[in-house]
């Protein structure tokens, strides 16, 4: 297998830190053991289309004492589920499978596990085959790890992940961009299966989007205006009768159908400013949690 492994995001001063300061992520510090790292490409990706999927999809992303739900982290799940029962004809589901089997989409999943250790650490980002050689690259896959320990699955948290907002906003297959985020708070509940791939589910907190990332549905809602039966929520949520979804209306449908729901600090687009546990007891960041499920791929 051609590899090169991208450089940790770490130094002696930020592994020293990490060990000392439980509000840093832990995959600021070094392993604890001598780390062979595995990659696969995400083949699936599964969105919730109900509450109930939502809920199974979902990874306590904060593990903040008392919070609701049992701790299970997916709004921007649910707001999914509501807007595919809004508009039966966006559903990102069968979209987004077709961007991975035409390899317009590439999301990479790297698993780090030792020999000598119980440590397991997992990275979740961007790839592409730029040469067109069948071969991928790993083209922004330097967030902070993910941290746990080996078990029956592959449990990790506390990372952070690029996340193609462009790719999981398109619900019709056509619209999409290629606009990345910063994910937060990025966990993973994974298990390997007989032939090496991997299932499971993945979950970060997002900032806010984008105009780039949002403008898949915005594009879609404008289409959807002239359209009998569903067309009626969004010709409501055209709020200057133009005959157009603009991004500011868009993102007011947004603010109708959920919150933001995690704190997790100033939501910038920078690894460096993660933090663990409770800020400032405001919510700032919208949860996600989606099925997956990768295949082992080489790299170079």
């Amino acid at each position: 297998m051609k590899m090169v492994v991208p450089v940790l995001l770490t130094s002696a001063l930020a592994a020293c830190t990490a060990s000392e300061d439980p509000s840093l992520p832990p995959g600021l510090a070094d392993p604890a053991c001598t780390m062979t790292w595995r990659n696969f490409r995400l083949d699936a990706v599964t969105l919730p289309v109900s509450a109930a999927e939502a809920t199974l999809f979902g990874l306590d992303l904060d593990q903040r004492a008392g919070d609701p739900n049992g701790g299970i982290d997916n709004q921007l799940g649910t707001t999914h589920g509501s807007l595919k029962g809004i508009s039966e004809s966006w559903d990102v589901n069968p979209a987004i499978a077709g961007h991975l089997a035409a390899g317009r989409l590439d999301w990479m999943l790297q698993v780090g596990t030792c020999p000598d250790g119980d440590e397991v650490r997992t990275r979740l980002g961007r790839g592409a085959d730029r040469d067109g050689d069948g071969v991928r690259e790993l083209v922004d896959l330097f967030g902070i790890p993910a941290v746990g320990t080996r078990g029956a699955r592959v449990a990790t948290a506390f990372g952070t992940a690029r996340v193609p907002i462009g790719f999981l906003t398109d619900g019709r297959g056509d619209l999409a961009t290629d606009a990345w985020q910063l994910g937060f708070a990025f966990a993973t509940e994974l298990w390997f299966e007989a032939d090496g791939g991997l299932a499971g589910k993945v979950g970060f907190g997002l900032g806010p989007f984008s105009d780039a990332a949002i403008e898949p549905l915005r594009a879609y809602a404008t289409d959807a205006i002239g359209a009998t039966g569903t067309g009626a929520f969004w010709r409501d949520m055209d709020a200057d009768h133009d005959g157009a979804i603009s991004t500011p209306e868009l993102r007011a449908v947004f603010d109708t159908l959920t919150s933001v729901d995690l704190d997790l600090g100033e939501p910038t687009e920078a690894d460096a400013s993660y933090r663990r546990g409770g800020l400032d007891g405001e919510p700032d960041h919208l949860s996600l949690g989606i099925a997956i499920h990768a295949t082992p791929v080489e790299v170079e």
